[in-house]
Parts: structure tokens; C-alpha cells; sequence
């Protein structure tokens, strides 16, 4: 009898110690679900959403790309598990890559706006626009870019997706020439000299037709930019802007109007010009030569051989170039021809010895030199006999 007792007695004990082994192994927490699939279970939800950043980083690395999970591919449903130990997010973090097909970020690049190419590697896409531009550069070593590009607005999107199949990177990189066109930008510069002007100021405090230097002339200087744009090699644009680095400084020189006596004794005429006389009034060359030429330098003043009234002041197209005429009044007109530059206006007054141009060569003429003309009541008369050379 006391056998049965002390036997009953171990039963109960065995079987209290039996029971709370299992109620000990009882434990209440979360499944935890991807996309409706379990990968794991945790003691509470925050496990998981405290970590989906570590978690993302520790897929990515398992997968070789950029996962992208997100907290509402997870659910998490309240239960309890016997014989079941919790799981940390790195056990998570297994399951799901093995058990899913976990989103991943998707690269895609935009041509114009227009979708061209899709990969899950940033890199490649990257690294397929810049072999464009290197194989480009390498193709023309001659060449100097200041820029290579593209004639297209290349950007980049980004988003959430399953995984792409893998595309070889020559398959990417040929998809992305096709559509792309290489813009290169050259620019040139060359620097050149302004040339000065020779500005002529007359004065009464010097000799009639004596010269001196004023004030020096000084070259300036200006650089000419040139920016070429080409597609494909192809010039599509060229644009030129000059920039001047330095103004030119004038050179002045002065000029003497001063005359003591008239030149040619008892007459009111006086040397329009200080020269050599070449050529005089006469028949030259098959025609009648109407006045004589006096042979001086290019830019060398001219003077109104009388006062009077200037009637014509221009252009000539029967050979006379740039051309003067002045009227003295009583039937006398003097012509002046081949000057470079006119420095009076028909219908303007002017005293004698007043500058009325530059010596020149326009018109009909084979070298500076100024042809002078004598008229008297229409008619030519020979100009040696009222000037001296």
C-alpha cells in the first residue's frame, strides 16, 4: 500500500514538471509576413520597423543590388508559438531573401523625357553614358574639347520593382548610343591689333605745311573668341564675340597753316599741297591730261589753293576718285582728285590754305598723288601758271 502511494506521488510530480516545461515553452509574440509570405517571428512589430534600414543594406548585400523594402510589405499578426524562439532582424533579413522576390530600386535613363534604358545598377547606366564620351574623345585625338556631352537632356529615375534580368553592359551602353547624340564644344581665341587713326590738327603757330607729332600713336589691342559646337562631328553652330583689351590711342599730328606772303608772286593762288610735281597738263596716254599731278604721300593734307565756295564734294565716277571743287567767284574753279579722304561739304566756305582733304589714290590712279586743276570761265588752263612746283 505505501508503494502505491510513493509511485502515484513520482507520477504527479513527473507530470507537474512536465507541464510546466511546455507552458515555459509557450511564447506569445508577432508573425511576420512579406508580401503575405512569413519570414520570421519577433516579440514585437518594432523589431522590424525600428531596422528596415540595416535590414534593406543586409539584403542588398546577400542579393548583390539595391533592395528596397518598404513598412507596408510587412504585416505582423499577433500569436503564440510553443517550441518557438524569437527572431532577431538578421534572421528576418535570411528568410525573406530566401523565401521572396524582395523589390528592388529600378535606374532608369530618360533621353528628352523619353525612357531609353532600365537596370538595377546605377552604376551601369552610369558607366555606359560615360564610355560614350570616352570612346568618343578617343576616336578623335586630334581634337581639343572644351566640353563633350550630349545634344539630349540626360537625367536618371529611380524606383521600386522586382528585379530586371541582367543586360550585358556592351548591350546597355550600344542601347543608350543609339539614342544619344555627342555634343562637343571648342572654343578658340586670337588676339590682334586695333590699328590707330592719324588725326590732323592745323595751327597757326607753324609754318604753312610744316608737320610735327603731337601726340604718339598706340596700337590697341583685341581678342576674338570663337565657339564651335558640333553633333556627332557635324557643325551645327559657330558664334565669334571680340572683346577689346586695349583702346588704340590716336596719333595727332599738327599741322602748319601760317603763310607770311602768297606763294606765286602777284597772283592769289597757293601750293594746294607740299609734293613733286610728276605728271603735267597735256596730252597723255591718248587723251588730254586737264591739269597736272602732284606726287606726295598717302595722307599728306591739302590745301584750298584760293578762298571760295566748295561746289562738289565726293565720290567721281569718271576717274577723279574722291574729289573737290571749289568756286573762286569771277569764272575761277580749281578741282582737286584722288583723295583719300574729304575733309569739307559742298556749299561750305573756305579760306585759302584750309585744309580740305588727304592725299589718296581712288579713282583712276596709280599711286598717292594729288591731280590739281586750274578753270577759267570753262575752260582748262594750266595750272603751273598760277602755282609753283
Amino acid at each position: 500500500m505505501n508503494f502505491n502511494k510513493s509511485f502515484f506521488c513520482l507520477i504527479g510530480i513527473m507530470i507537474l514538471v512536465f507541464g510546466s516545461s511546455v507552458i515555459m515553452k509557450e511564447s506569445a509574440g508577432y508573425e511576420v509576413s512579406y508580401e503575405g509570405t512569413p519570414v520570421g517571428f519577433v516579440s514585437r512589430p518594432a523589431e522590424i520597423l525600428d531596422n528596415l534600414d540595416p535590414l534593406s543594406i543586409a539584403l542588398s548585400e546577400k542579393m548583390e543590388m539595391q533592395a528596397a523594402v518598404t513598412k507596408e510589405q510587412f504585416d505582423f499578426e499577433k500569436t503564440v508559438r510553443v517550441f518557438r524562439n524569437k527572431d532577431h532582424w538578421e534572421d528576418v533579413a535570411d528568410q525573406t531573401e530566401e523565401k521572396c522576390q524582395v523589390d528592388v530600386n529600378i535606374y532608369e535613363c530618360l533621353v528628352d523625357d523619353e525612357p531609353v534604358a532600365r537596370t538595377n545598377d546605377i552604376d551601369q547606366l552610369e558607366g555606359a553614358v560615360q564610355q560614350i564620351t570616352e570612346s568618343y574623345r578617343e576616336a578623335h585625338p586630334e581634337e581639343h574639347f572644351d566640353r563633350i556631352g550630349f545634344a539630349q537632356n540626360v537625367v536618371y529615375s529611380v524606383s521600386r520593382g522586382k528585379p530586371l534580368p541582367e543586360e550585358p553592359a556592351e548591350e546597355v551602353t550600344q542601347t543608350l548610343r543609339d539614342s544619344l547624340t555627342v555634343e562637343t564644344v571648342e572654343k578658340s581665341y586670337e588676339q590682334t591689333s586695333i590699328p590707330f587713326d592719324i588725326l590732323y590738327e592745323e595751327t597757326e603757330t607753324r609754318p604753312l605745311g610744316e608737320k610735327s607729332v603731337k601726340v604718339n600713336g598706340v596700337e590697341g589691342t583685341k581678342v576674338k573668341e570663337t565657339v564651335i559646337v558640333r553633333h556627332d562631328g557635324e557643325e551645327v553652330s559657330r558664334n565669334e564675340k571680340e572683346t577689346v583689351l586695349k583702346e588704340p590711342v590716336n596719333e595727332v599730328i599738327l599741322v602748319g597753316t601760317y603763310s607770311s606772303s602768297i606763294p606765286w608772286e602777284g597772283e592769289e593762288f597757293m601750293n594746294p599741297v607740299s609734293g613733286t610735281l610728276t605728271s603735267k597738263m597735256g596730252w597723255r596716254w591718248g587723251r588730254v591730261h586737264k591739269g597736272i599731278d602732284i606726287g606726295a604721300p598717302m595722307g599728306e593734307p591739302i590745301y584750298a589753293s584760293k578762298g571760295g565756295v566748295v561746289i562738289a564734294a565726293g565720290y567721281n565716277q569718271g576717274g577723279y576718285g574722291n574729289m573737290v571743287e571749289i568756286d573762286h567767284g569771277d569764272g575761277i574753279l580749281t578741282l582737286y582728285g584722288h583723295m583719300s579722304a574729304i575733309a569739307v561739304e559742298t556749299g561750305q566756305e573756305v579760306l585759302a590754305g584750309e585744309m580740305i582733304g588727304l592725299v589718296g589714290s581712288t579713282g583712276r590712279s596709280t599711286g598717292p598723288h594729288l591731280h590739281f586743276e586750274v578753270i577759267i570761265d570753262g575752260t582748262n588752263v594750266d595750272p603751273l601758271e598760277y602755282v609753283r612746283y
